[in-house]
């Protein structure tokens, strides 16, 4: 999965309010990829635009594991316990 994501250039001077065209600042792109060891499933997306229709993406992953000693479990009372031998 590749996540085209984009920083500021320059982060050190703070952006004005944003209305002036010549104070916003430059962007770098810097894509990102999942660094996962085991494959995930996306649970949830969420999209969302500003004014300037910017888009921001975000993504809720979800995996499957084994449980192992030592994990805690909690029932929907609250009663949480943790697995043994």
């Amino acid at each position: 999965m590749l996540i085209n994501k984009s920083t500021p250039t320059v982060t050190q001077t703070p952006v004005a309010d944003g209305t002036d065209p010549k104070t916003q600042p430059d962007y770098k792109d810097c894509p990102m990829t999942y660094k996962g060891t085991t494959s995930s499933y996306v649970e949830k997306v969420m999209i969302s635009s500003n004014r300037d229709d910017h888009f921001m993406f975000k993504l809720l992953l979800r995996q499957t594991r084994r449980p192992e000693l030592g994990d805690k479990f909690s029932s929907r009372h609250g009663q949480k316990g943790v697995t043994g031998n």
